[in-house]
Parts: C-alpha cells; sequence; structure tokens
C-alpha cells in the first residue's frame, strides 16, 4: 500500500496505534494505514480479545434460539461453551434490535457454510464498534481513536 510521508508520520504519532501496528507488522502483516472506525483496526487485536468478540456477536446472533433453551443440560452446555457470555448475553440484546436482520443473514450464512456464525464476516461494522463500546472499551478506544 502506498502512502504518503505525512500518513506515515501521523500513524507513528500515534501513541496508542503505532505499538500495536509495530507489533502486526513485525508478526508477518501487511503494512495498512488503519484508519479510525475501520474493520482493519482488528487486527491489532490480541487473538483472545478477537475470539471474545466473535463469541459477543455470535452470542447476540443466537439469542433469540437460546431465548428457548429451558432443558438442563442444554443450559450448561451453553454455560460451559460461553463462559463470559451466557446468559449475560440478554442484557445487552436490546441494543442490536436494528441489527437483527443483518444477525439473522449471519445466522443463515453460518447454517449454510456450516460454520460458527462468528467466522462469517459481520457487513456491519457499525454494529461491532457499539458492541466493543459497551463490552471491550480499550478495544473500543483503539478502533476509534
Amino acid at each position: 500500500m502506498d502512502c504518503s510521508i505525512a500518513q506515515a508520520r501521523e500513524l507513528i504519532a500515534n501513541e496508542r496505534l503505532w505499538p500495536k501496528v509495530r507489533d502486526y507488522l513485525a508478526a508477518g502483516g501487511a503494512f495498512e494505514l488503519f484508519p479510525a472506525e475501520d474493520p482493519s483496526r482488528l487486527k491489532l487485536l490480541d487473538d483472545a480479545t478477537r475470539q471474545a468478540i466473535g463469541a459477543w456477536i455470535e452470542a447476540i446472533a443466537l439469542a433469540d434460539q437460546w431465548r428457548t433453551v429451558v432443558d438442563g443440560a442444554a443450559v450448561r452446555e451453553l454455560k460451559a461453551t460461553y463462559p463470559t457470555v451466557y446468559p449475560d448475553v440478554f442484557r445487552y440484546t436490546a441494543y442490536f434490535t436494528k441489527w437483527q436482520p443483518v444477525l439473522k443473514k449471519m445466522v443463515h450464512t453460518a447454517e449454510q457454510k456450516g460454520c460458527r456464525v462468528s467466522q462469517v464476516p459481520c457487513p456491519d461494522f457499525a454494529m461491532v464498534l457499539l458492541l466493543l463500546k459497551l463490552k471491550f472499551p480499550e478495544a473500543y478506544k483503539l478502533c476509534c481513536c
């Protein structure tokens, strides 16, 4: 990717962003400008945080199905599979009401591909930013500043 000297200086001068970009590049990542509020900034997060974000997106997408789960074994399985998410996800679903069509499409795509919802690209980064703002404030700062 081509960038100007001014853009490179701006990136290096960003005290919060540059160390993450430097580490990303050192790990073999391709150079990018990582503009604010762009999905590319998610690449700068550690694997555990990205996995946790994926689990939350998956849980929000599946929350309507999960509301009907009353079998004790199934509830225990959800708690074991999503230990930091289930049942807390139900307190957050109201924030994502306007994204229900997007979430349903993600669930449908995952079913067609035979994969988890968290493995399907999210087509609306604004929804991801809201999740970051609510549950991952440090990731939100990295992605927006």
